[in-house]
């Protein structure tokens, strides 16, 4: 009866059971073992080798394990990458080494993990995202515990405070930077929101003061972490109003623009999305400045010309094609300033001249306040106010000081997006895709193309000796080769299909509905542009390719599989041609 139970615990336990003699060889295994592993049977798995069912990066394992058995540990757990018939899979394993009269084997029992690491992959990428934004942001951030103490700072409070991290860390934030003054109130406060006697506090404005005892007007916007309804650590972030602060309370009317004017502030930075926020940002900006009638927003492109991205009081489908010189910044003023008179400061092309006349009313325009907005230094855009009435009065001109420093800030954080972005999904020499944003488009463009049974070609490419021109003429050389390749082959592939770099010199392009005989065509056409050979510097090299395609669903539709139907019929194609 003992010998049927534990029969039966093995053959239908939920967990992969394996049994290894002391050469690493399989003799024996359970059905869920030969799931885990891809396996029809646990016959198959019979005499495969410890190494085979092993992910490369993991043969270290070999050598703990041999450590275990030698310090004769009954049990040690684990974490490893085998190779399964249906990919890569994360396991946790329970080794342990059973003694025999002469000899041992070694039972292993598996967990299939795979999902669990990959949320914790997901969970360590949203966090070293969140620490680079966290340290890079030009706002103060300041993290604290439940006493006070500083948990996390970072740069931008540093270089106020006039401190270095390892001077403040575990310092008591209250009682080393809030002033005297105001100290035992804000303390308090702060105690009473996190132990849950008050509401918590979001936005607020205190004095710091810096290690020279200098006092700072900051700008905070609270945010919680929270585990069990209580509060662990406080997220401070803030601005450094301190000019703007006292300049604002010089002025008579500070409450009648000034509340307006934090609230578009915290509109843009709460912002999820830069869709529209330069039509917000003018449209706000002409409501918020007293003589301003209307107003415009223009970027720099790559050609280092004016493009129109919003308006407020024109029409800006006018204005949709026109490209203004940099004309009004060779003389590199990057502060805000006034401009009486377009036609003397602005040398416009005819075609243009007319459209400015007739709808930009650059006649009727009495003064445009002009503020230059920039990236660390570097001229991104512009905003122009105007007014056709009056003339804007002197704290109207110091107010867009303050509105060039805060929005400054605002287009920092869109490029800082955006180039994350274009880190995450594209290929950093050749500027296409890389391979882990195609096998993410590739899915959804497969789902699509099964609704509306469309057939996609997959084109799987390489450069023909490659290797051979990065060993004669070094790398830098190879690299402008890959440039050359991936400009000839945009070139010739419509903007619905899908390009990417998968590594090396190898490239794959899926062509929307397209099969066989489709992709035929573009490969001819790509052999063609091809005919034009690579020059640089003083060589001049004939480029060749080599391809091989596959068709959804015609071949598959894994796209795992396709890739490698491709991949084996380009090296079959190789293989011809040679």
């Amino acid at each position: 009866m003992e010998d049927t139970l534990y029969k039966n615990l093995f053959n239908y336990s939920d967990q992969a059971i394996i049994y290894w003699d002391k050469k690493l060889n399989l003799i024996k295994a359970n059905k869920a073992a030969a799931t885990l592993y891809g396996f029809k049977s646990p016959d198959e798995m019979i005499g495969l080798s410890f190494y085979s069912l092993l992910s490369e990066s993991e043969i270290d394992l070999i050598k703990r394990l041999n450590e275990s058995i030698e310090n004769n540990e009954l049990i040690r757990v684990f974490e490893k990458r085998i190779i399964s018939k249906d990919g890569v899979k994360w396991v946790e394993s329970h080794v342990s080494p059973i003694k025999l009269k002469d000899s041992f084997i070694i039972q292993e029992i598996d967990y299939d993990i795979t999902e669990r690491k990959k949320i914790e992959q997901a969970l360590t990428f949203e966090k070293s995202k969140f620490e680079n934004y966290f340290n890079m942001s030009p706002t103060i951030n300041v993290v604290l515990d439940r006493k006070g103490c500083i948990s996390d700072i970072n740069q931008k409070a540093l270089e106020i405070l006039g401190v270095s991290k390892s001077e403040v860390l575990g310092l008591n934030w209250f009682d080393n930077f809030i002033p005297e003054d105001i100290k035992e109130n804000i303390k308090k406060v702060f105690i009473d929101m996190v132990n849950g006697k008050i509401k918590h506090v979001e936005n607020y404005e205190n004095e710091i003061i810096t290690k020279d005892g200098e006092k700072r007007i900051i700008s905070w916007k609270n945010s919680y972490i929270i585990e069990n309804d209580e509060v662990v650590y406080v997220i401070s972030s803030g601005i450094d109003i301190t000019r703007e602060k006292k300049y604002l309370e010089r002025i008579e009317y500070e409450n009648i623009f000034i509340n307006e004017f934090i609230e578009l502030s915290n509109k843009l930075l709460n912002s999820e999305s830069d869709e529209n926020i330069y039509k917000i940002i003018i449209d706000n900006l002409v409501e918020i400045i007293p003589h301003a009638q209307a107003g415009a927003f223009v970027l720099l492109n790559d050609q280092g010309e004016y493009e129109y991205k919003a308006m407020n009081g024109y029409d800006i489908k006018h204005f949709t094609d026109v490209r203004l010189k940099n004309e009004l910044n060779d003389r590199n003023i990057l502060e805000p300033f006034l401009v009486e008179n377009w036609n003397k400061e602005y040398t416009y092309p005819k075609s243009e001249k007319d459209i400015f006349d007739k709808y930009g009313k650059i006649n009727e325009i009495k003064e445009t306040l002009y503020i230059p907005l920039t990236v660390k230094g570097e001229l991104y855009g512009a905003i122009t106010l105007d007014t056709f009435d009056n003339k804007f009065e002197n704290y109207e001109f110091n107010f867009a000081k303050i509105i060039k420093a805060n929005l400054d800030f605002l287009l920092w954080k869109i490029q800082a997006n955006k180039q994350l972005r274009q880190a995450a999904e594209f290929d950093y020499l050749t500027k296409i895709y890389n391979r882990q944003a195609f096998m993410i488009k590739i899915k959804d463009i497969i789902k699509i193309a099964k609704r509306n049974s469309m057939k996609l070609a997959f084109i799987y490419m390489d450069i023909n000796k490659f290797k051979t021109f990065n060993d004669k003429y070094g790398h830098n050389v190879g690299d402008e080769v890959l440039k050359f390749f991936t400009k000839k082959v945009s070139s010739v592939i419509r903007e619905s299909d899908i390009f990417a770099r998968i590594g090396g010199d190898e490239f794959i392009v899926v062509l929307n509905n397209a099969d066989y005989a489709g992709a035929k065509k573009v490969i001819e056409k790509i052999q063609k542009s091809l005919e034009d050979p690579f020059v640089f510097e003083k060589l001049k090299i004939n480029i060749s390719s080599s391809y091989g395609i596959s068709v959804f669903p015609d071949d598959g539709e894994n796209v795992d599989l396709l890739i490698e139907i491709a991949d084996k019929r380009m090296y079959e194609y190789k293989n011809k041609s040679r």
